[in-house]
């Protein structure tokens, strides 16, 4: 049975890419994967992946409404039908708000002159590349544009579709930080969530928050401290959380120079000099792999 991991965190910033990325690397030694960017608004797992691009496929934004000014006679009815206040009327011109309109066409229905059309517009675009670990979908959100949640499932869904048509046995999901709605996108359905914290003095409240949304929906957690060395004492607090919390914690992340050196580069940790780094992520691997083994079917080992 195909296995579904999402690497989440509370925050951005606490190494939680660096983390996907690496598991990448070690599962893909031993079992066929796919994965998935699910962080449309700032991805770069694929930074850390030499990918080559395969398929780029526009996403357009929802329906908005546009009046035409040359049909326009200036009846106001489409601003009396609009619920959200989205058609304002400056010196009897009346435009329509591309932020407040829901898309709910009342203004269309209404209009007599025929004077308004709904329009899509580019809100972005997702992408399925080939790695040397396994094809890897992810798109990219324009600023400012809506809709990431749906660009998340979309970028879910062609990622089983690869998984189930080459018979994949794991999709490990780089899920975005926070607890919003592309979080939630990334996180249904999945078997695991491994939660990256950094000993911070947020980490505690950034954790509760992350394994709270994941509760919500079923999803067993684990943790992982990223840079644990650097506040022991915030470390002992995440640990205390987790026992109370009844979760694991699957590995504990030494700091060291050599890391940000190392993705400057454009690698993976797994390649990182410093070999506290190696056997730290190399535990980490080997913990999500009896968890997802315990969590169902087995694996089949690729041979």
């Amino acid at each position: 049975m195909m296995k579904q991991l999402v690497v989440l965190s509370g925050k951005g910033g606490t190494g939680k890419t660096s983390v996907a990325a690496a598991l990448a690397v070690l599962a893909s030694r031993e079992r066929k994967i796919v994965l998935a960017d699910a962080d449309v608004d700032a991805a770069n797992l694929a930074i850390l992946l030499d990918p080559i691009e395969e398929e780029r496929v526009d996403f357009v934004s929802p329906e908005t409404a546009a009046i035409d000014p040359e049909r326009c006679v200036a009846c106001g009815l489409c601003a009396e039908a609009c619920r959200f206040d989205a058609i304002p009327v400056e010196d009897s011109v009346y435009r329509v708000d591309p932020l407040g309109c829901e898309g709910c066409r009342a203004c269309l229905w209404v209009c007599p002159e025929d004077a308004i059309r709904m329009e899509r517009e580019p809100a972005g675009f997702r992408l399925r590349s080939r790695t040397p670990y396994g094809l890897l979908h992810h798109a990219h959100l324009f600023p400012g544009a809506e809709n990431s949640g749906k660009l998340v499932s979309e970028v879910r869904r062609e990622a089983r579709r690869s998984a189930l048509d080459g018979g994949a046995d794991f999709i490990l999901i780089d899920g975005p930080p926070g607890i919003g709605c592309p979080v939630i996108a990334a996180s249904t359905g999945v078997d695991l969530a491994l939660l990256v914290a950094e000993p911070t003095v947020s980490a505690i409240h950034d954790l509760a928050r992350v394994r709270g949304a994941a509760e919500h929906f079923d999803v067993p957690c684990a943790i992982v401290v990223n840079k644990w060395d650097l506040n022991p004492g915030k470390t002992a607090e995440i640990e205390r959380f987790a026992a109370r919390d009844g979760l694991e914690i699957w590995g504990r992340i030494p700091y060291d120079r050599e890391v940000p050196r190392t993705l400057v580069m454009r690698r993976p940790i797994t390649e990182c000099p410093a070999e506290g780094v190696r056997k730290a992520i190399a535990e980490i691997w080997e913990a999500a792999r009896r968890a997802m083994d315990d969590a169902g079917d087995p694996f089949p080992t690729r041979g």
